[in-house]
């Protein structure tokens, strides 16, 4: 199945689009929540070099929907992902020291529907490239890649 390309107003009054297959996101989706609702994927940002200091990237376990159900009828426990910075940028914040291509896996055997994190681009390729703003859910399910 391939990626929606058109977000919708979520419940919360932001805008949303859901995720269904490995993805590379584009800088004009930042500030649009990437609702992930299949298993396994692997997301990765644009450089934070080409983007202006300051611009968002939230990612939100939708949940895998129930059989021949809507999106937001998955159950807990169903999705986990890897953020995968690109090259020479890296993922801080959340206890993460700064490092060089390191991103983050959510794992979805501790994640829950509705859990999302707040990245902010700092506008330059360094090992800071993306500082976690906020986490929402269990901090056990949002950990470092290898």
């Amino acid at each position: 199945m391939a990626n929606a390309t058109v977000p919708y107003v979520g419940p919360d009054g932001r805008l949303w689009i859901d995720i269904t297959a490995n993805k590379t996101l584009l800088a004009t989706e930042l500030g649009w929540v990437q609702n992930v609702i299949a298993d396994g994927l692997t997301l990765t940002p644009p450089a934070s070099a080409t983007l202006l200091a300051g611009a968002t990237l939230v990612i939100r376990n939708g949940g895998v929907p129930s059989t021949g159900g809507p999106v937001g009828t998955g159950s807990s426990g169903t999705v986990g992902f890897v953020l995968t910075p690109a090259s020479g940028d890296g993922v801080t914040g959340n206890g993460f020291t700064a490092a060089a291509d390191k991103g983050i896996t959510y794992v979805k055997a501790q994640g829950n529907i509705g859990d999302e994190v707040t990245m902010v681009a700092a506008g330059s390729n360094t090992a800071k490239a993306w500082n976690i703003a906020s986490v929402r859910g269990k901090l056990a399910a949002w950990t470092r890649t290898a």
